[in-house]
């Protein structure tokens, strides 16, 4: 047997993370054997959870819970403000919420870590004291070797300190892609870890344990009524180029990702700029904008939602 069919033996249950800007198909997902699906809600102090995330899952019976980056170019308040705004419910899915503790951005060196404003252990602290004094709700640390051992927690001094205790009694989510390991590396005080996440571009996890500790973590979880729809169009992508979404109705704003022909699409508002340039704002499969139409040339065909 290999290593990677002994992995597959010894943990039968995965999971898949995604982020805004993703193209994931929940059906697919739940049809290839995923068990849960756990969303990036937020980085700093920016909200960005696609707006279908949570419809999605429950429709297809995924398990979902979501996911914060702890960004060290901003302070805990400037953190607090958008997570209470955002997720005054409290509702984190089955899957719960878990702190993404890395680099703000991937390609962000070490030295250009260490000159951020708040790098270094203490704005996580901050956070997930702020955090836990606010809702009262348990949480879970996701993290890699490679950031654990840049910021310390493998010292001696760091594992003599209570926060390095804290941490350790917070489930363990590890980022470490290797295909010739049967567990990822533990750091910190932690001696056990929950989800593994062994590869990426799709970023699939595996759950540490059977089915019956699977089930026995999502017990007790009661799901929050789903909002109300203000979907108002629904749409195809018909353009052989595909089309790209961006962060508001024209070129000038940022690229998000790129949809390919035949994507279907929902949203809540057409702009039209002129007649031959008309803008949708999407919420399904990503949230932004998409030229329906542009230089006359039809990319999206949208259809109105005919209400009651």
């Amino acid at each position: 047997m290999t290593v990677l069919e002994e992995r597959e033996r010894l943990y039968p249950i995965r999971m898949l993370d995604v982020y805004s800007g993703n193209v994931w198909n929940p059906a697919e997902e739940k049809g290839k054997g995923t068990r849960g699906v756990i969303c990036k809600a937020g980085q700093g102090g920016f909200y960005s959870l696609p707006s279908r995330f949570i419809s999605d899952c429950e429709d297809n019976d995924l398990a979902w819970g979501l996911y914060w980056l702890i960004d060290s170019r901003f302070d805990s308040g400037y953190h607090m403000r958008a997570i209470k705004q955002s997720l005054a419910d409290l509702n984190f899915g089955p899957l719960g919420l878990w702190w993404d503790c890395e680099k703000p951005k991937i390609s962000m060196t070490e030295r250009q870590y260490w000159r951020t404003p708040y790098a270094g252990n203490g704005l996580i602290e901050s956070v997930l004291d702020k955090f836990v004094g606010w809702s009262g709700k348990p949480s879970g640390i996701y993290t890699s070797p490679g950031f654990a051992k840049l910021i310390g927690w493998n010292s001696v001094f760091f594992k003599s300190r209570e926060f390095a205790r804290k941490l350790a009694a917070m489930p363990l989510w590890v980022a470490q892609y290797n295909d010739f390991i049967l567990k990822p590396d533990l750091f910190g005080l932690w001696t056990d870890w929950l989800w593994w996440q062994y590869r990426e571009g799709p970023d699939y996890n595996y759950f540490n344990g059977d089915e019956a500790k699977f089930q026995a973590m999502l017990s007790g979880y009661v799901p929050a009524p789903p909002p109300p729809s203000e979907d108002k169009f629904t749409g195809t992508v018909v353009s052989n180029q595909g089309v790209n979404v961006r962060a508001g109705a024209g070129v000038s704003f940022n690229k998000i990702t790129s949809l390919p022909k035949h994507t279907e699409v929902v949203g809540t508002e057409l702009k039209v700029i002129s007649a031959g340039e008309e803008w949708l704002k999407i919420n399904y499969p990503v949230d932004g904008w998409v030229a329906s139409k542009f230089n006359g040339e039809v990319l999206v065909t949208v259809v109105a939602i005919e209400e009651g």
